[in-house]
């Protein structure tokens, strides 16, 4: 089964392809290397270094059909967001439903997001379940919560 990982290249990304690839998955990466390190993907996996919010990300699709997107790719420097809100926007939301529309066309079976805490505000403890009320205190959540929609 073939899974486009995006942000692949990333911290989580990165042991998250080792994960699959110990599993017996194909493992595909996008990533624009922003943040994550080409040298965090293994050799033998397919590396396509664009950004999701690229119309090229189509391309990918239909050349590779995958069966499951984990989608990890994202802007995530707080102060970029704040200072660049319309290019962390156009990153993070639009390159977010670039994917889902991509996953839709070419009948992607599941599609994996992963969000961010931020989106729950600040909270006392480290007790944060889904459950939760969303109640974002930045910019950066407020995005999250629009990502996550």
């Amino acid at each position: 089964m073939k899974v486009l990982v995006t942000g692949g290249a990333g911290f989580i990304g990165s042991h998250v392809v080792d994960l699959l690839i110990q599993s017996g998955y194909e493992p595909l990466v996008v990533d624009n290397l922003r943040s994550g390190k080409r040298e965090n993907v293994p050799s033998h996996v397919c590396f396509i270094d664009l950004d999701i919010s690229s119309p090229q990300i189509e391309d990918v699709f239909a050349r590779e059909k995958p069966d499951v997107v984990i989608h990890l790719a994202a802007q995530v420097d707080v102060a970029y967001s704040i200072q660049n809100p319309v290019e962390d926007a156009n990153q993070n939301i639009l390159g977010t439903i670039r994917l889902l529309e991509c996953c839709k066309k070419y009948d992607v079976k599941k599609f994996i997001l992963s969000s961010s805490c931020a989106v729950y505000g600040e909270k006392d403890d480290c007790s944060i379940m889904e459950t939760l009320s969303i109640q974002p205190q930045s910019y950066y959540g407020i995005r999250n919560v629009y990502s996550n929609i």
